[in-house]
């Protein structure tokens, strides 16, 4: 039998339990509720940085100091410069007279990063780039994005003053998105001023393709004011071809340049090895044109031309003179059609295999071109005889 005192006691413990075991059910019910809920947002902490106050000249002074070339290690300079100039960018106006006061003291540090180098020796020149190819380009495209009319008057400054063929053609375009045609006028004088100069010797870097700028400055407002000097120019001292001087000619006069390109051809001072770009160019007009037909087909059978050359040459019917080789155009239809006579006519006067192979690969990539232009839906409306011409010579077996 239970004592009384023994009663009491487990009475004691029992509710003890009860309280402890209610405790547990109402947090495992809490648990549970929480887990079924949407979580709730938990309110950043918002941190404000202390601004670093920095002065235009010092960072001018930061940027100096960076080197950056190509290797390894070099990410980090390069993320460290990019941050300096948009530092720069940030503080606008402001940063303005110190960064006119470096740029007047004509000093400069390249950076290995360059431009495009097709684009480069196509005369054209970006106004854009994450890295800029040197100290002052990255200032230029500052004061570019910084924009306004003391931007403009910064860089129309420099472009007055500069003697350097890169700068001018950055700043000429530049200066035609910020203001279009506000500054065409000093832009061609500038470019014609440097092109009337001696031609440098030796460049490299950033001044490696100066005449390419040059003319692009000039192609780029469409003058043609300097077609006469261009064809005293094609030939430089080094017995090679002024391709800057070249592209202004087939941009500005096209076809009607051949009598000055056939005839520096057979310049004695011309190093035989360097004559392709002057039958490139003819290539353009092939098929198209009397004259150029002539003159590229006289220079792919003349054996003082590289071997290698005349089957490029040959090969490459199907690229220059094209609008769009990959979308051939009603124009190209055209040109196929009379490249593709070419093939027909000319491709059996030569006995070289490897030449005869070059005349095969460029019938059948013409071939190719034209099937891809009729499978246009429009095709059959765009040309008229033209068409026929076409179709017929697809018909036609080609080497």
């Amino acid at each position: 039998m239970v004592s009384q005192r023994s009663a009491q006691t487990l009475l004691r413990e029992r509710a003890l339990w009860e309280n402890e075991k209610s405790a547990l059910q109402t947090g495992l019910d809490s648990a549970r509720s929480r887990k079924r809920a949407a979580p709730s947002v938990i309110e950043k902490t918002k941190f404000v940085g202390v601004k670093e106050e920095i002065s235009p000249r010092e960072i001018i002074d930061r940027l100096q100091k960076i080197k950056i070339s190509s290797g390894v290690g070099q990410n980090k300079n390069t993320r460290l410069a990019i941050h300096q100039f948009e530092i720069l960018i940030a503080l606008g106006p402001s940063a303005l007279p110190a960064i006119r006061e470096f740029l007047l003291r004509n000093e400069e540090i390249d950076y290995e990063s360059g431009f495009n180098k097709k684009e480069s020796k196509d005369g054209k020149m970006a106004t854009d780039f994450v890295l800029p190819p040197s100290l002052r380009f990255g200032l230029f495209d500052a004061v570019k994005q910084i924009g306004g009319s003391d931007a403009e008057k910064l860089l129309a400054e420099i472009l007055g003053g500069t003697g350097r063929g890169a700068e001018v053609a950055y700043l000429a375009r530049a200066l035609q998105e910020m203001a279009p045609n506000k500054y065409r006028d000093i832009s061609l004088h500038a470019a014609r001023e440097l092109l009337s100069a001696p031609l440098a010797a030796n460049a490299s870097g950033l001044d490696k393709y100066d005449r390419e700028y040059l003319y692009g400055v000039l192609a780029l407002y469409g003058d043609a004011s300097l077609t006469a000097l261009a064809q005293t120019q094609l030939i430089r001292s080094d017995g090679g071809i002024d391709r800057g001087a070249l592209q202004y000619l087939q941009q500005t006069m096209g076809v009607q340049a051949l009598p000055a390109i056939a005839q520096a051809y057979q310049d004695a001072t011309l190093d035989p090895s360097k004559k392709e770009p002057l039958v490139r160019y003819a290539l353009s007009f092939a098929g198209a044109d009397e004259q150029a037909t002539a003159f590229w087909h006289k220079a792919i059978t003349d054996p003082a031309l590289p071997f290698g050359q005349r089957r490029e040459l040959i090969e490459d019917l199907n690229q220059d003179g094209f609008q769009n080789e990959k979308n051939p155009t009603a124009r190209d239809a055209q040109l196929i059609a009379q490249r593709l006579a070419l093939v027909d006519q000319l491709h059996n006067e030569i006995d070289n295999p490897v030449l005869k192979d070059a005349w095969r690969e460029a019938g059948k990539d013409l071939q190719n071109m034209g099937l891809k232009y009729l499978s246009q839906p429009e095709a059959p409306y765009a040309l008229g005889k033209d068409l026929k011409d076409l179709r017929l010579r697809l018909s036609q077996t080609t080497p």
